[in-house]
């Protein structure tokens, strides 16, 4: 699983490194730990740069779902073997067979932040690019409405692959979707093929990104009511290591 990450960098960045458009009156404040729940910065296939609810919702849901990550494999690949080269079962899946076709979006971050299979959280790494360049991660988006309110929320999901190397030394069997910077416009093609964008869907090149520990006051919650992201929650307790 990916459920948290960081957007340290501002929407000028990102749209000076990545070539997006912010949009009209963006208000974007920097999150050094991204939670299940919060604001964050997408772009869409028109590289337009929005603030979307990280945790998806399908349209047709009677309440919000928070399907924060997306199987490429969809339910295949269920023992999580790194080599895998079967199908993408992500196009059969009920909650994004329909968004994987024409609401593709990418998610700009300086980090993300995962742990082992077992301790989860309890035992965080940071990974990261070596030269601390913000990167890319693949992602779905919808706009959900509550049909009791009218409230209409933008919300976005992480596509999640096999693990790499890195990963595996992290002790965790999933990975993002890392995309590489001159992959994205092949993401973001609304004619894109299935099967072009199946070839996307691999486990990322991980020797320009290193990982290493954190403290695991970064795994607990942070909302609006009680803030978790202190840049403090960054620094280091342990060696910085190499897939």
């Amino acid at each position: 699983m990916c459920g948290r990450f960081g957007q340290i960098s501002n929407d000028r960045q990102y749209s000076r490194k990545f070539g997006f458009s912010p949009s009209v009156n963006l208000d974007f404040e920097a999150n050094v730990n991204t939670d299940i729940g919060s604001k964050a910065l997408i772009a869409t296939s028109d590289k337009n740069l929005i603030e979307s609810m990280f945790g998806y919702t399908p349209l047709w849901s009677p309440k919000l779902m928070y399907l924060f990550n997306a199987r490429c494999e969809g339910d295949f690949n269920l023992t999580n073997e790194g080599g895998f080269s079967g199908p993408m079962g992500i196009f059969e899946k009920p909650s994004f067979r329909q968004v994987i076709k024409s609401q593709r979006a990418v998610v700009p971050v300086d980090y993300f932040v995962e742990g082992p299979e077992k301790e989860k959280l309890k035992k965080p790494f940071i990974v990261k690019r070596e030269d601390d360049e913000p990167f890319l991660i693949a992602g779905l988006w919808g706009i959900w409405a509550d049909k009791e309110s009218g409230e209409s929320v933008h919300t976005f999901s992480i596509l999640t692959t096999a693990h790499n190397k890195l990963l595996a030394k992290v002790g965790h069997h999933r990975s993002p979707l890392v995309l590489p910077n001159d992959k994205m416009e092949a993401w973001l093609n609304p004619l894109a093929s299935r099967d072009e964008l199946s070839q996307l869907m691999i486990p990322f090149n991980d020797s320009e990104f290193v990982a290493y520990p954190v403290d695991p006051q970064i795994g607990k919650r942070n909302t609006s009511k009680s803030p978790n992201n202190s840049p403090a929650l960054l620094d280091p307790i342990g060696p910085e290591f190499k897939g």
